[in-house]
């Protein structure tokens, strides 16, 4: 069963990312847009971080769907969870108003509900890592004995 939970959030998690980096690819003037609006790196770094971002989201986001790389995979997808969550939370805090990019001219501004968004992805992210085990974020760790 908790496997099951598991597969089920990396594969939703592998779906959202997978769906925004096909939009991306699709249409990679309108993501470069949105993502000059947020003024966090200049165009011409934006043009050569955005290509890797968005294969890195592919990947990644294929990867957690097909169940591949698990321990890896998640640490990645909660490194791009955790930028988007950032780059967002910046904006806010700067009353800059943007719409987000994430899934191209079907985006919303960012606003207090996508930084919700974003923060439950990661938490998921955290939640199947710690199913799976791989870290124990709510223990403490003790010295091995003699």
């Amino acid at each position: 069963m908790r496997n099951m939970l598991v597969r089920l959030i990396e594969m939703g998690l592998g779906t959202i990312l997978v769906i925004s980096a096909l939009i991306h690819i699709a249409g990679p003037w309108f993501f470069l847009e949105a993502a000059t609006r947020y003024r966090i790196l200049p165009v011409t770094a934006l043009v050569w971080v955005l290509p890797f971002l968005m294969a890195i989201q592919l990947v990644s986001g294929t990867a957690l769907v097909f169940g591949l790389f698990r321990g890896g995979v998640l640490w990645v997808a909660g490194g791009l969870f955790a930028c988007f969550l950032l780059a967002q939370v910046c904006v806010l805090c700067r009353g800059i108003q943007v719409i987000c990019g994430c899934f191209g001219s079907a985006s919303h501004a960012v606003s207090v509900w996508s930084v919700l968004q974003l923060t439950a992805m990661l938490f998921l992210v955290i939640m199947a890592m710690r199913m799976r085990q791989k870290i124990d974020l709510f223990s403490i760790p003790r010295p091995a004995k003699e």
